[in-house]
């Protein structure tokens, strides 16, 4: 994104970033011109903001004219079946509304691109395909293959063999960077070396060069900063880590740290060959045992990854050869020799993942019916490869002959998917024999909406006597439990070293008020409790930890509304545990405890507020931009009787018995009015036994602040009954 901006400014184009990390307003996107995304976020995006195509759409997709998608070959991994939904969804637009979309894809790794440029309607004269003598800097391959009896035998010559590799690049005057496959590896790696190099007395031929580098002083005085003690004491020998357990402004210290050349040696994991530019004039690969979490055990490293890895060697303009290696297992050796010379095609895993897709072409409205879901096929990799490796799919020879467009089997593969979705009553479908109908349930366009697999759906929703969904007397520890059931957190997992930190938050009722069900040796208590201590802004010591936090806060706002909106579509009984819900919501996005939790609701003005601010200088801006922490500290321990709705109607005088002096007083006055709050006015007419009219008139009684308030302050207003808990309307 810099880059971009840094280009493309000048000429008064606007670059913005739109990921997990960063979100844009839509005024903020009505002034970009180009987005840099991930595949999900836009996918969210072109999901919620168009109105199924056609001319009269005025959503982002109407408004896109050029769809860059970077690292194509991703549609061989799990996350490529989102890149399938969003060019198909692309396309059809197009088709539909007349709007016409370059498509430009780009990969460095890509063994069969002319399957993957007719995915995209590419024609043969615009396809282009660059070969290794293309590429700027010669490149050496060198392939060790490791024969080791015991565990710790294979351990101690993989890191003789890679400490070998890596000292024969150092005493060259180059840098070395070390894939390994555990965040715990590379600080173990990184230790082995230095460890290595201490014995050999060879020290000093890594931090000799590190501290002669152009930027080792200003690197030294970030790192000094941080307070990850281990990135600190590596950077002191020269070395570094980085995997994306690590804080962000730790791996950007550490990332510029290597590239002005403070860093020698560093140790990291295959992330950093993904996402971010940092070339080495050698790479190293050690070992190719990866940990597959849906299978419960190692796996062999991908060929993609390998290539990818690779690629990394050789910084242009400054050397003029790279070096990789990689370093496995001997019974392995042969599987990746084999594979690149002759370089294995990429597949789609678009069927894993086609419930889902299916679920929000339905929401849309862009697909109605079995027909329509088997031609929406066509547009998908899936489709494309079907034809070249038919055998994949289980497609015969005798199938192709009876059925030379895969109608058959495209309906087939359709009618699977609808059934699952079906039956988590996403949607609706008829038995029509040849044809049958699809309608969107409010459930199915609340899961597209808020981007939940419909597995995560079927587990909030589900009665059976194992796991049960939201029900009308739920608690609070119920919720978290059942939040913490999401399959959006199958991958998190409880690491031994994390379990004393974990218990100690549990066990403490001011850092987690609401009780852990399960207790955190699960998935789902780890999660419970990591929301808690979030919402408590505790101080969190595990690096693994600070990052399984970020991870659940990218989710849990979504999920939460998720939840609270199926609560909305069950209207039966269900409007205590909506209101609950909705606390959750606004908790989490607002980083705050709700009032029965013993926390006041003068809290928010504690902080600096989260949303963007404005210009309007008021009286928090001269009081040092928040509300003191004592004075709502004093209001919290009088307890309810001290509430927002006992205080609104005191006095200045009255609020100074209270919190103790005037200009407190003063202050506390002024913010109580800043709580948005509407008094409401309702007339109900009966109109017949079942219909009556009911009037409301709202008007705000607070006063407005831009700078907490942002543009708008939302409100949801329903109509219950009380002696039933019915939501009516």
């Amino acid at each position: 994104v810099e880059k971009f901006q840094q280009r493309l400014g000048p000429i008064g184009l606007q670059v913005r970033e739109m990921t997990g990390d960063m979100s844009l307003t839509a005024k903020e996107m009505a002034a970009t011109h180009v987005i840099v995304t991930v595949p999900e976020k836009y996918d969210v995006l072109t999901r919620n903001s168009s109105s199924g195509g056609g001319s009269s759409d005025t959503g982002l997709l109407s408004q896109v004219q050029l769809l860059i998608i970077d690292e194509v070959h991703l549609l061989n991994e799990d996350r490529g079946a989102v890149i399938e939904a969003i060019v198909a969804r692309t396309f059809r637009f197009q088709e539909t509304s007349g709007n016409y979309v370059r498509v430009l894809g780009l990969s460095a790794t890509l063994p069969n691109y002319g399957d993957v440029a007719q995915f995209l309607r590419v024609n043969e004269r615009n396809t282009f395909h660059f070969g290794d003598e293309y590429r700027p800097i010669p490149l050496e391959r060198t392939f060790i293959g490791i024969h080791a009896d015991s565990y710790f035998q294979r351990v101690s010559r993989f890191n003789e063999m890679c400490y070998d590799k890596v000292w024969e690049s150092v005493k060259a005057g180059h840098q070395v960077m070390v894939f390994v496959h555990s965040r715990a590896d590379t600080a173990k790696t990184a230790d082995a070396l230095i460890k290595m190099a201490e014995e050999k007395e060879q020290i000093s031929r890594f931090t000799g060069p590190a501290m002669e580098a152009k930027g080792y002083h200003e690197s030294k005085f970030q790192m000094q900063k941080s307070r990850n003690q281990k990135v600190n004491g590596l950077f002191m020998k020269a070395f570094g880590m980085h995997h994306a357990g690590l804080l962000r402004q730790d791996r950007n210290v550490v990332e510029k740290a290597f590239l002005n050349g403070s860093i020698r040696v560093l140790c990291c994991t295959a992330t950093l060959a993904w996402g971010v530019n940092l070339p080495a004039r050698t790479v190293i690969i050690k070992g190719t045992d990866i940990y597959n979490a849906q299978k419960g055990g190692f796996d062999n490293l991908g060929i993609l990854d390998v290539l990818q890895i690779f690629g990394r060697a050789g910084r242009p303009g400054l050397d003029t050869q790279g070096n990789a290696t990689l370093i496995t297992g001997h019974k392995t050796l042969d599987h990746y020799l084999r594979m690149l010379t002759h370089q294995a095609p990429i597949q789609s895993q678009f069927e894993k993942n086609l419930p889902n897709s299916l679920n929000a072409e339905i929401a849309m409205g862009n697909v109605t019916n079995e027909k329509e879901a088997a031609d929406w096929l066509q547009y998908t990799y899936m489709f494309v490869r079907m034809y070249k490796t038919p055998q994949v799919y289980g497609i015969t020879q005798a199938d192709f002959e009876a059925d030379p467009t895969l109608e058959k089997f495209r309906r087939k593969i359709i009618g699977v998917a609808a059934d699952d979705i079906y039956r988590a009553k996403l949607i609706r479908k008829d038995n029509v024999k040849h044809n049958a109908n699809y309608n969107s349930t409010d459930l199915g366009r609340v899961a597209a909406k808020f981007y939940c697999t419909w597995q995560t759906v079927a587990t909030f929703c589900s009665k059976d006597k194992f796991s049960v969904g939201l029900h009308e007397n739920m608690d609070d520890a119920s919720v978290l439990a059942l939040f913490g059931r999401a399959t959006e957190w199958e991958q998190l997992k409880v690491r031994e070293d994390e379990i004393h930190e974990l218990e100690a938050f549990a066990a403490s009722k001011e850092i987690c008020p609401v009780p852990i069900k399960g207790g955190v040796e699960n998935v789902w208590g780890k999660v419970a409790t990591l929301v808690q201590v979030y919402l408590s802004r505790q101080f969190v010591e595990s690096f693994s930890l600070v990052s399984d936090t970020n991870y659940i806060l990218q989710n849990a706002s979504r999920l939460f509304r998720c939840m609270f909106e199926i609560t909305l579509t069950r209207t039966a009984s269900m409007s205590k545990l909506s209101d609950k819900l909705l606390e959750w919501c606004k908790m989490v996005e607002r980083r705050i405890w709700a009032p029965q939790f013993g926390h006041h609701t003068l809290r928010h003005f504690v902080y600096p507020p989260t949303i963007a601010q404005t210009g309007d200088k008021t009286l928090e801006q001269r009081d040092g931009g928040t509300l003191k922490e004592m004075i709502v500290r004093k209001l919290e321990r009088g307890g309810q009787k001290y509430q927002y709705w006992s205080l609104i109607d005191f006095d200045k005088p009255n609020l100074t018995s209270i919190v103790g002096d005037r200009a407190s007083a003063g202050a506390v006055h002024a913010y109580l009015r800043r709580i948005p709050w509407l008094d409401i006015e309702k007339k109900v007419q009966p109109i017949t036994s079942t219909i009556m009219r009911i009037s409301v008139t709202l008007k705000p009684s607070f006063d407005w602040s831009s700078r907490w308030s942002g543009m708008t302050e939302p409100f949801i207003i329903w109509v219950e009954d009380p002696d039933s808990n019915d939501i009516l309307h």
